[in-house]
């Protein structure tokens, strides 16, 4: 098989001409992919929604929302349910008279209890949020109020902890050829959207600590990109016979310190992602919960009007 490479003034990128003795059922399978591709395909594109869907800067929003402060009715809620049936009737809904009578029984029955379960639902994401999130995350409302904060702060050995914090989770969560900067379907706990930023900064980094050509050649690829993920495996390693490479990268770091601190931010904004996938799911049932009192009464108010 003969490799090819296309050239173009925006784009560069490899192909490969067909074998002469390539059969009609090869070509075939090649522009009609199988189903189990098809379903491979779907089901990353419903993860990368998932991922980006719930990010602690996103939950974060429902954490500070009126009902999660009411979260604290929820104990006097279940004493009125199961100990004090008469207040219960007394607070219960109250419809019209000539309105549907099984959905009114219904309605005067359960509507505390939907209150109830929902205040409980919300509170328990609360409290997983609190517990999960970063605190940089938690305690910032955005990242730009982040980053002016750390750099108040920054010191050399401050902003390289922040960086190799990063290249490491990199490496905890993405291996092989996850790690290279051109494979875009990565762990969802360190999605594409946290690695991208990830790359470029180690390649600023690259452009300014390696001077020397055989350095330069040694890191790069054929089409002068960086080998970000080489790079990378470096700084995580931090053996010392390499440190005449990885020393200098921390070094420059301080330089690119708002660069470094924004990474750092991105990427725990994605952390923990079955954490982050069920504290989405409490929040969605526990508003679900608080909501249907209110739609089944106008429903009843509707129906009763028809």
């Amino acid at each position: 098989m003969k490799r090819l490479q296309f050239t173009h003034p925006h784009l560069e990128f490899e192909a490969y001409r067909k074998a002469p003795d390539q059969t009609e059922a090869d070509r075939t399978a090649r522009s009609h992919p199988s189903t189990e591709k098809v379903s491979a395909i779907k089901l990353n594109r419903i993860v990368e929604i998932a991922t980006n869907g719930t990010r602690w800067s996103t939950l974060k929003n429902l954490n500070k929302s009126r009902a999660a402060q009411l979260t604290v009715l929820a104990p006097f809620l279940g004493y009125l349910i199961i100990f004090n049936s008469e207040l219960r009737t007394y607070l219960s809904l109250s419809l019209p008279e000539n309105s549907n009578a099984v959905l009114s029984e219904w309605l005067k029955e359960n509507s505390l209890t939907f209150l109830y379960f929902g205040l409980v639902l919300y509170g328990v994401a609360t409290a997983l949020f609190s517990a999960c999130c970063p605190n940089k995350i938690r305690e910032n409302d955005n990242i730009i109020e982040y980053v002016q904060k750390m750099e108040d702060v920054k010191t050399p050995n401050l902003v390289r902890r922040h960086l190799s914090h990063t290249v490491q989770l990199f490496h905890d969560h993405n291996s092989d050829e996850r790690r290279s900067p051109f494979f875009g379907n990565l762990h969802p706990s360190f999605p594409y959207a946290a690695a991208a930023p990830l790359h470029l900064l180690i390649e600023e980094l690259a452009s300014s600590a390696f001077t020397e050509e055989d350095t330069i050649v040694s890191f790069q690829t054929g089409t002068g990109h960086w080998k970000t993920d080489e790079i990378m495996e470096l700084m995580h390693s931090e053996r010392r016979v390499d440190r005449v490479f990885w020393m200098p990268l921390f070094a420059g770091s301080f330089d690119l310190s708002k660069e470094v601190f924004y990474v750092s931010y991105r990427v725990d904004d994605f952390r923990l992602f079955l954490v982050r996938l069920v504290n989405l799911c409490l929040f969605l049932l526990g508003l679900i919960f608080l909501a249907i009192p209110t739609v089944i009464t106008i429903l009843a108010i509707v129906l009763n009007l028809t």
